[in-house]
């Protein structure tokens, strides 16, 4: 019975406290890349320094871009090539019912492939990028961070080839006003300290 209540006390804490809800959801994200990064580990030993792909099918409309982790592959990252899907782009779990004028948050992860990034390591810059965005939003667009909460938070991860796209998307963005961090490492595992590794948009629609 005790076990119950804090149990309780625990999801009604999370329920009242969005900030608390991003804070343990990527903790989790972490949990899960360091699972990660030790399954992938032969795989990597074997394929060389570059990411493999395992393009998976999944149920999210045609125009969404997704991440997909399996335990018999390492993440899945694939790029619509219209950089138009950013703003296009449908939650997956929105209904019929939802009305045709409603407007859909979501963060946007945009992840450099020619890195060669391990799974865990791509999990714990998007988390870089999130935090970063969440304080930036939080303070000049408090709006739309209670909008991609009460929405479900949606997620979109994208990839691109190079350093060179990874700057020219995030000029764009930058001149269309949306709330956007570039995340570089500190070098102490797989990349140079200094790296690009990540551009991280929104919460924006």
């Amino acid at each position: 019975m005790a076990k119950s209540g804090r149990q309780s006390y625990f999801s009604a804490t999370l329920a009242r406290s969005p900030s608390l809800q991003i804070a343990a959801s990527l903790m989790l994200g972490a949990a899960i890349g360091r699972f990660l990064t030790l399954r992938a580990l032969s795989t990597h030993s074997q394929a060389g320094p570059n990411m493999m792909e395992a393009r998976t099918q999944c149920n999210c409309p045609p125009n969404n871009t997704c991440i997909k982790v399996s335990s018999d592959s390492p993440i899945t990252l694939s790029l619509h090539p219209e950089p138009s899907n950013i703003k296009k782009a449908q939650p997956p779990h929105s209904s019929d019912s939802d009305s045709a004028e409603a407007v859909y948050y979501k963060m946007v992860f945009v992840v450099r492939k020619d890195l060669g990034m391990g799974p865990g390591k791509v999990i714990a810059q998007c988390c870089h990028a999130a935090i970063d965005l969440h304080s930036l939003a939080i303070a000049t667009h408090p709006d739309a961070v209670t909008q991609w909460l009460n929405r479900g938070a949606t997620k979109v991860v994208l990839r691109v080839g190079s350093e060179e796209e990874l700057m020219s998307l995030y000029e764009k963005v930058e001149r269309l006003g949306i709330t956007s961090t570039v995340i570089e490492d500190a070098g102490h595992t797989q990349v140079h300290c200094g790296s690009k590794t990540v551009l991280g948009l929104g919460p924006d629609y």
